[in-house]
């Protein structure tokens, strides 16, 4: 399966995506300075939480899986205009990153 790199999220966000996705055969790493992880297929962002033209430069050629709170849409449009490929509401993590990470990777 894929290699999922998950930036800026807090442990309880990094927690369900990992529940979600280890399940199904993905391996789940929480990318943090200073700790080398496995070159990644798939890099889930909060969008609120780090820099998204930085996050585009540094994280290709993964897919890029942004996500961020509804009530703060200029970090959301802000990450579409960086490049990622799927931008989302906090929400749409939570329920459903499998679904998600599976549309990037056709």
């Amino acid at each position: 399966m894929a290699v999922i790199h998950v930036h800026g999220a807090d442990l309880m966000m990094y927690s369900r995506v990992e529940t979600q996705l280890a399940p199904l055969g993905h391996r789940v790493q929480r990318a943090r300075p200073g700790l080398e992880g496995d070159v990644p297929d798939v890099c889930i962002c909060d969008v609120e939480r780090i820099a998204p033209e930085q996050a585009v430069a540094d994280l290709r050629p993964a897919k890029l899986l942004g996500f961020g709170s509804h009530e703060q849409p200029e970090a959301l449009r802000a990450a579409r205009r960086a490049g990622f490929d799927r931008v989302v509401a906090r929400s749409a993590i939570a329920g459903g990153v499998a679904a998600l990470v599976d549309d990037l990777m056709i």
